[in-house]
């Protein structure tokens, strides 16, 4: 399983960006040469490592695991801050496979730390972009906030979501377009606009609040969602939120 090989200097690697040799490291007979490259590209997110870390969470020694999965969540941290740059973080195929492996290891592992540190990685993995038939994405913008989140904004011709990330999770924000009452514009002390829209339903998806066994057991479907009754949602950082605004309520009126 694993090359007999002169030892690699993983922060020459890291410094490099050499996933190709990072993702041969991984393959070492040392087992730190292992578990430092797993930690390496954790933080160079790029998605020809998925495969295999994905591989390497059944590595034999348990502190090479924890890496691992330490770094499948890694991966994805941050990757709502621009979705273009790192569409593959949200393709449905690519989610599946990680959710799927994260899901057995935080059942199945033998070793309590890998188990804990696949659960929790799995709150990092963000939900994909997944359009109904008929959906036609309108408006993106990037660098929007909404609380303690950062992400992005699509406006489509049936909802607007928010995908976004934060220290301690990556969840998702849908407000149907027949839901929205009004969109106001508010001013901070710094004189930057926000957007406030107020909906009679809130959507929130997010895999922290995933079934881990029914999906380590039947398979990774969709993410689960909790709907809220009634909300507001504050959204900074937007361009000409004014004009968005008036969209927005433009298309809610057109589909009630």
């Amino acid at each position: 399983m694993f090359e007999k090989s002169p030892k690699p200097n993983i922060k020459e690697l890291r410094k490099r960006h050499d996933i190709e040799g990072l993702i041969e490291a991984l393959r070492h007979t040392d087992w730190h040469i292992r578990r430092d490259a797993a930690e390496a590209l954790g933080e160079l997110k790029d998605v020809r490592a998925i495969a295999h870390l994905i591989e390497a969470l059944k590595d034999d020694d348990a502190k090479v695991r924890r890496n691992v999965a330490s770094a499948l969540g890694l991966s994805f941290f941050g990757v709502a801050n621009d979705p273009d740059e790192n569409s593959w973080a949200f393709n449905e195929n690519t989610i599946r496979k990680v959710i799927e492996s994260l899901a057995e290891a935080s059942i199945k592992d033998k070793d309590k730390e890998v188990r804990i540190r696949a659960a929790l990685s799995i709150k990092y993995i963000p939900i994909p972009v997944k359009l109904e038939e008929g959906e036609e994405v309108l408006k993106k913008i990037k660098k929007v906030k909404i609380a303690h989140f950062k992400g992005f904004l699509l406006l489509t011709n049936r909802r607007l979501i928010f995908h976004g990330y934060s220290l301690q999770e990556s969840p998702s924000i849908e407000m149907p377009l027949t839901e929205i009452v009004s969109c106001e514009l508010k001013s901070s002390l710094f004189g930057k606009k926000k957007l406030r829209v107020t909906a009679k339903r809130l959507v929130l998806k997010n895999f922290s609040n995933l079934i881990i066994e029914d999906v380590a057991i039947h398979g990774y479907s969709e993410p689960p969602a909790s709907e809220f009754k009634s909300g507001q949602v504050d959204l900074n950082g937007i361009k000409d939120p004014e004009a968005l605004s008036l969209e927005i309520m433009r298309l809610a009126k057109a589909r009630s």
